[in-house]
């Protein structure tokens, strides 16, 4: 046997000494239940392989068992094929072991992976030489009786000695064309997808469990529903289905604040509300877009982009609306200077609290004084 054969052979026990020595120590659990489960399927897919290597193992001695069958093999240069079946045949003893001592450093996941992807190496060229091995023992007589399998199962080819059964009529510049069957492989390829499209659309679309993004979804928007009342009953959220009029001083300073800096409500409105060239009057009781704390709220919030008021929901927090809006609704009655002639319908808001127009006549009377 040559060199590089006995290297390649010493690799291969000593990768099979290393699973033997991995495989017996004992596995420590994972506090992650998705690396756990990775664990035992890899660990299962594992023992499959294992098992099949065995099957091949036992399958291997049964073929060579014969000492004739030997002689046979070695006067055929084959003895490499032989040698290296054998060499597989002590990885079941070794793998049954448990008192390893070598340690591996890496991830459990990792061993388990490359041990997974070596042994179907394994399994596929012991598939081979078993192939090999049965067409070996093969006499010549049996050889000519018995087609290649694997290509005739594959292919479904007709013998060259039978084209003439399989041509048709057809004919291209002296080229006859052959009514070959399809390939087994692609014909069973083909069944399979329409299996599995009807399984498909029966777990996907029909099935409750198979509605895997459809239920996530539901699920989320009824989370997100409930998380929207819950916040609604709290009042932690403001909008303008239950906004209310802040009566309180602390507040009214607070929408008068935000109302007076430069480049927001009084720009366009004036400092007192009286209105100018670009916005109406807000001091008296006509409206354009509806008056109320809600309708000016809703106003303030989404804003008029056709008369270029911008929506102020993307510099103001819901509160800072709510102030604003009630210090606006504040200023109606209190009569500033060069005020803007009324605009749009008379409002009267007939759900106005009392507060409201105690806080009205109060600011009106403040700026009175103001005025003296």
């Amino acid at each position: 046997m040559r060199f590089s054969n006995v290297l390649k052979y010493s690799a291969l026990m000593t990768v099979l000494f290393l699973a033997q020595s991995a495989v017996g120590q004992e596995v420590v659990a994972s506090e992650s239940d998705g690396y756990s489960i990775k664990l035992i399927v890899l660990g299962t897919l594992f023992l499959i392989e294992v098992i099949v290597l065995i099957m091949l193992s036992n399958l291997f001695k049964a073929l060579t068992a014969k000492s004739g069958v030997w002689k046979k093999a070695l006067n055929k240069k084959t003895a490499s094929v032989i040698i290296l079946g054998f060499l597989f045949l002590q990885s079941q003893d070794l793998l049954a072991q448990s008192d390893g001592v070598f340690s591996f450093g890496g991830s459990w996941d990792s061993l388990l992976l490359f041990l997974n992807g070596f042994l179907l190496l394994v399994i596929i060229l012991l598939l081979y030489n078993v192939q090999s091995l049965i067409g070996m023992l093969r006499s010549d007589d049996d050889k000519e009786a018995v087609p290649s399998g694997i290509i005739h199962s594959l292919t479904d080819a007709v013998p060259v000695e039978r084209e003439h059964e399989v041509m048709t009529d057809h004919e291209y510049d002296g080229i006859h064309e052959l009514d070959n069957n399809l390939p087994p492989w692609w014909v069973l390829g083909f069944y399979i997808t329409i299996g599995f499209a009807f399984i498909y659309i029966i777990y996907y679309h029909f099935y409750e469990d198979g509605k895997v993004m459809e239920n996530e979804f539901t699920a989320e928007m009824t989370k997100a529903d409930a998380e929207a009342e819950a916040r609604m009953a709290s009042g932690d959220v403001i909008d303008e289905n239950n906004v209310v009029f802040l009566a309180d001083q602390a507040a009214l300073d607070a929408g008068k604040e935000i109302f007076n800096q430069p480049g927001k409500c009084a720009t366009c409105h004036g400092a007192n509300g009286e209105g100018n060239q670009i916005g109406p009057n807000l001091a008296d009781k006509y409206w354009i877009h509806g008056g109320g704390i809600q309708n000016v709220f809703k106003t303030i919030k989404y804003g008029v982009t056709e008369k270029g008021m911008i929506a102020w929901e993307t510099q103001l927090t819901p509160d800072q609306m709510q102030q604003v809006a009630s210090y606006v609704i504040s200023l109606q009655g209190t009569n500033p200077p060069n005020a803007k002639e009324p605009q749009g319908e008379l409002w009267e808001d007939e759900s106005t609290p009392e507060g409201e127009e105690e806080v009205s006549d109060t600011t009106s009377a403040e700026m009175a004084m103001i005025e003296q």
